[in-house]
């Protein structure tokens, strides 16, 4: 995936959930948090895909912008450097809020927050490719983490889990068949090596 692509997708996810958050306050916070959050959202899964970082993800990093001011560019060695630190996905830093939010106003506003989670990380695993078994149960255990701490808080939205779409294993190898043996058929007496005993002869 291009770069272009990559962002023009990130930003889009952004703002639609951005556009789904009542309050000014909140708004104010997300677009403080959220890039860096995501940022670093997108080191985990990369390096729990297993794959190392390259100049690509770098270029892949530097694209996670949702604003209209293009961050100063990482370079590559500073990534390495920052991903040697980021081996687990972080905590969403305003996803306590938006709860909070949500019980004091009926709004459901964290619910969509998963659904935004959820297209994200579908998207950094998919950056280079359909993405690893690895990277989606990282992806899936995360997912699922704050899904249920959603869920004990009893707020309003879709009480189905978010379900990025990723591979869950390889597909196993193909069986390879024995070669099937010819039956003695139609009676046993036709195989081709049988022979009936001759009786003996008298002494």
């Amino acid at each position: 995936m291009d770069t272009t692509q990559f962002h023009t997708q990130y930003a889009a996810s952004m703002a639609a959930f951005l556009s789904q958050l009542p309050d000014p306050g909140l708004r104010i916070a997300v677009r403080q948090q959220g890039d860096p959050f995501f940022r670093q959202c997108a080191l985990a899964v990369w390096q729990a895909g297993g794959t190392p970082l390259s100049p690509a993800h770098t270029a892949w990093y530097n694209a996670l912008y949702s604003g209209s001011v293009r961050p100063p560019d990482v370079l590559f060695w500073a990534l390495t450097a920052q991903a040697g630190g980021c081996t687990a996905l972080p905590a969403p830093p305003f996803f306590s809020r938006l709860c909070t939010y949500d019980r004091q106003t009926g709004h459901r506003t964290a619910r969509a927050f998963l659904d935004t989670l959820a297209a994200a990380l579908t998207l950094f695993a998919q950056a280079a490719g359909p993405g690893t078994p690895e990277a989606a149960s990282a992806i899936a255990s995360y997912l699922d983490q704050w899904f249920t701490q959603w869920q004990r808080e009893s707020l309003p939205g879709n009480p189905v889990p978010p379900a990025p779409s990723l591979p869950d294993s390889p597909a196993p190898p193909p069986r390879r068949r024995s070669p099937r043996q010819r039956p003695c058929w139609p009676s046993w007496t036709s195989c081709v090596d049988w022979k009936p005993l001759r009786p003996r002869s008298a002494a």
